[in-house]
């Protein structure tokens, strides 16, 4: 009896240490974020996991600061009214842009949602000298870009939008081959009205490529003249610029 008690006393006396040095291990052990949590009790989120890691951190939906830099070119057509001496005449032109855009992506529901931002860029055209109407640069300054946006997946998502801004263009000109006093110059803003379809695909947590399409309506609106007003304006130009264009990019969604 003795010799049995000999044995299990010190394994008694250990005991309340091993369950004080137990429960303190639990306390410091590391939590996992409660999204992490709950995505333990969804069965479709569980399968999506096994296909796709990223959805740990991004769970259905891209959600938040998103920034997109595209460059790419198109063709499109100026519809002139008036300008000079051109009277309802039509213009084909090409051109090559870049855009940076930023949006801010909001779910509604999995991974459907709407997006707010605003954009800027530069678009190139050419200038074939001996041509009667001559377009030239323009800056596109920041707008309103809203639209819908549908996250396939963790690596898919496309986005359909619009994107409203103004557009300034210094130097468009008028030219006459028989009389050159006649030829104007004009310096104007115009008010453009774009819709964009993109198709993003994440290569990375982060970074993404990107493809989009773009239809686009740029008018002038030619101010009218008050009494008293003493500005010049280009009074006889009245025109718009039809456009589609096409372009590769890249995009970041900072988590």
């Amino acid at each position: 009896m003795v010799r049995i008690l000999r044995r299990v006393y010190p394994a008694l006396a250990v005991a309340p240490w091993l369950m004080t040095t137990g429960i303190a291990s639990a306390d410091t052990m590391a939590r996992l974020p409660s999204d992490e949590l709950e995505i333990t009790d969804d069965s479709e989120t569980n399968e999506q996991l096994r296909q796709h890691p990223w959805i740990r951190y991004v769970r259905r939906f891209r959600a938040d600061h998103n920034f997109a830099l595209v460059a790419g070119g198109g063709r499109g057509t100026y519809l002139i009214e008036s300008f000079g001496a051109l009277k309802g005449a039509r213009i084909d032109s090409g051109s090559a842009w870049a855009k940076l855009q930023y949006s801010y992506h909001v779910p509604l529901y999995r991974g459907f949602g709407y997006i707010l931002g605003s954009s800027l860029g530069y678009q190139y055209s050419p200038r074939e000298a001996l041509r009667p109407f001559q377009p030239v640069p323009m800056v596109m300054f920041p707008g309103i870009l809203a639209g819908l946006v549908l996250n396939l997946n963790p690596l898919w998502r496309t986005v359909v939008a619009a994107d409203v801004y103004m557009a300034r263009a210094n130097g468009i000109t008028y030219y006459d081959a028989v009389d050159a006093t006649k030829t104007e110059h004009i310096s104007v803003t115009l008010v453009a009205y774009d819709s964009l379809v993109a198709i993003d695909y994440f290569y990375d947590l982060n970074w993404g490529l990107r493809l989009e399409a773009h239809q686009r309506a740029v008018y002038y609106y030619r101010p009218l003249q008050q009494p008293g007003d003493t500005a010049v304006y280009a009074a006889d130009a009245l025109f718009r610029l039809e456009d589609r264009w096409y372009g590769i990019g890249v995009v970041y969604h900072l988590l």
